[in-house]
């Protein structure tokens, strides 16, 4: 599928490509002082700013694409896949949010040698931050730029524009790799380009003040599509008659689908799916909300302030950001049935019948008018970049902070600076080259989601239960490694739901029976550590019992605000495309749950100045 831009398309795309650039320059000043500066923005951004941005950075421009991939093939109900991710990022609300901020570390691999002692710790330091800072990341960018070079190529026509810069660039592409074709890889690398150069130039600050644009852009553009879409195809009524007509009510039901190789076990599949549930998005994401997501909690003003970054961030990619994704979705399976690609809209769309996530760019291109299709071209433009722009600069600060530290202990600030911004341009290249070859590394993120199962326990029970050490938390990791290997190809075939589950119970029995058949953290380097955090649960003192109250006071909090958020969800759908009055039911009931676990999340907190003074060793 091919198209033309008009003007005014061009004018708005370019005019976000300036602002970008100009963010970067402006504040490059207030990012050359420190790793602090570059990487923390000094501590000093509004919560919402953080929110925000770590909501942009979610909102990769695969996403929408995914979502409308999944409702094709499974449902709405296959998007649980990734709505499971709630119960973790509500617990970072209640447990962690607050936690990370009072760490105050660059990296969450900083968090190993302020958690942990000896040379173990700073084993696990450094490979932590290989992994999250290199491996990770590289698979990660590779995914994101492989989906934007499918959604531009349309527009981009470097062959005709540029001959001579094309043939140039295909003379050494490798062939056969997923961006052969020249005209893809020059918009790609200059897209990347730009992202590392106003990463560079403007550290955190710079990223997050173009996230908060590119976040209500990326926002503006999926809404104004669901409402084009959704008016093509007969409005809400049409796209529930048409949707239901062709594929089955089942198809609008958000209720999750068993997963594939849980189904037949009698009696406990709808149990053992939520677990996996659970265990994936532990496997996928940091359990306690690392990453950098824990670099936008850290940036906060207040350990307030980190709570309220990670409840706004909820808002936004559970409550307000799925039913524009989840109305094109449908609405495209009513505008370009299944089947019929070739037939409709005068043939322009028949590509969407090898893969259906293209049902997305392509009502774009048949269904905007001109300036409205500039605008989302743009959005997704904005998705992309804020997801490359975070993903740069947070490698970038594990390369500095952890890696290079430890291989100069005695590196001063300016070096740091040096090797941060290095690290920026050098991830910037390995998103590039990731993408070309991504089609070859699809197994290697299921071994890395594996690793993630085994790193899931000791990630939440370090701020837990004092006995943890660094010793359970490597043996977790080969625990899941050698699990991966032995379950892929010992019993090929094996549904990877199951294979997550085993991998994920072996490893948590391996990380507890290392850390108590291990020497435990020195005693006072622990006391320094429950010190400055006031880590909630089974630690040793005083006052063992004000730290489970306020531990059992937050896991109230946590139940009422995940069933908050997960009432919510579906009162959308109710209130689109079902019982309207039963929709109201449900916001009101959620509302109600909200604000109860909020006011026992409050309760909680109060307890954290007693938790203070007692470290202050003032009682």
């Amino acid at each position: 599928m091919t198209a033309d831009l008009a003007a005014a398309d061009w004018a708005i795309i370019v005019a976000y490509l300036v602002f970008a650039f100009v963010i970067g320059l402006w504040v490059a000043g207030k990012a050359s002082t420190s790793l602090r500066s570059y990487f923390q923005a000094d501590g000093a951004l509004p919560w919402w700013w953080c929110g925000t941005s770590i909501a942009a950075t979610s909102f990769a421009a695969d996403t929408p694409l995914a979502v409308t991939g999944i409702v094709a093939g499974q449902g709405l109900g296959g998007n649980w896949f990734w709505l499971s991710w709630a119960a973790l990022h509500v617990a970072v609300v209640c447990f962690f949010a607050d936690r990370w901020h009072r760490a105050d570390v660059v990296t969450d691999a900083e968090l190993v040698s302020l958690r942990y002692d000896g040379r173990w710790a700073a084993r696990l330091r450094v490979f932590k931050a290989l992994i999250y800072g290199v491996v990770i990341n590289a698979i990660i960018l590779g995914w994101v730029v492989r989906a934007m070079a499918s959604i531009v190529a349309p527009y981009f026509h470097w062959t005709s524009w540029a001959p001579g810069l094309t043939h140039a660039v295909a003379s050494f592409v490798p062939a056969g790799t997923a961006l052969s074709d020249p005209s893809q890889l020059i918009t790609i690398a200059l897209l990347t380009g730009l992202v590392g150069l106003y990463s560079t130039m403007g550290g955190l600050r710079g990223v997050v003040l173009t996230d908060l644009v590119q976040f209500a852009l990326a926002m503006a553009g999926a809404i104004a599509l669901a409402v084009v879409a959704v008016g093509a195809a007969g409005g809400l009524d049409g796209v529930r008659d048409g949707v239901t007509a062709a594929h089955g009510a089942d198809v609008l039901s958000l209720r999750p689908t068993v997963a594939d190789g849980l189904g037949g076990v009698p009696g406990i599949a709808a149990a053992l799916t939520a677990l996996y549930l659970f265990v994936q998005s532990a496997s996928n994401n940091p359990a306690d909300g690392g990453g950098f997501m824990m670099q936008r909690l850290v940036s906060s003003r207040s350990p307030r302030d980190a709570r309220r970054s990670a409840g706004l961030f909820v808002v936004w990619n559970y409550l307000v950001r799925p039913w524009p994704w989840f109305l094109v979705a449908l609405a495209a399976l009513v505008l370009i049935p299944v089947g019929h690609e070739a037939t409709v809209f005068g043939g322009q769309v028949a590509s969407v019948a090898g893969n259906r996530e293209q049902a997305y760019p392509a009502l774009i291109a048949v269904l905007l008018p001109a300036g409205l299709k500039g605008v989302l071209i743009a959005s997704l433009l904005a998705a992309f970049m804020s997801t490359i722009d975070t993903h740069v600069n947070w490698g970038s600060s594990y390369l500095a902070n952890d890696v290079y530290r430890a291989m100069r202990p005695g590196a001063d600030e300016r070096e740091l600076m040096t090797v941060s911004r290095l690290g920026t341009v050098l991830l910037s290249v390995v998103a590039i080259i990731s993408a070309m070859y991504i089609g070859s590394i699809e197994g290697a993120w299921k071994a890395l989601a594996s690793v993630g199962a085994g790193l899931a326990a000791p990630t939440a029970l370090r701020w837990l239960w004092w006995r943890i050490n660094a010793a359970a938390e490597l043996a977790a990791i080969a625990a899941g490694l050698a699990c991966w290997a032995v379950l892929t190809f010992a019993v090929p075939g094996l549904a990877h739901s199951v294979q997550l589950l085993i991998t994920a119970g072996a490893s948590t029995v391996v990380c507890v029976g290392v850390a108590l058949a291990t020497r435990p953290t020195d005693a006072a380097h622990l006391a320094a550590f429950t010190g400055k955090v006031l880590p909630l649960g089974a630690w040793p003192g005083a006052r063992a019992g004000l730290r489970r109250r306020a531990f059992a006071l937050r896991t109230v909090a946590f139940v009422a605000l995940l069933a908050a958020t997960y009432t919510m969800l579906f009162a959308g759908g109710e209130l689109l495309l079902g019982s309207r009055p039963g929709g109201v039911a449900m916001a009101i009931y959620a509302v109600a749950a909200g604000l109860g676990g909020w006011a026992v999340l409050r309760r909680a907190v109060a307890l954290d100045a007693e938790l203070a003074e007692l470290a202050r060793g003032t009682t």
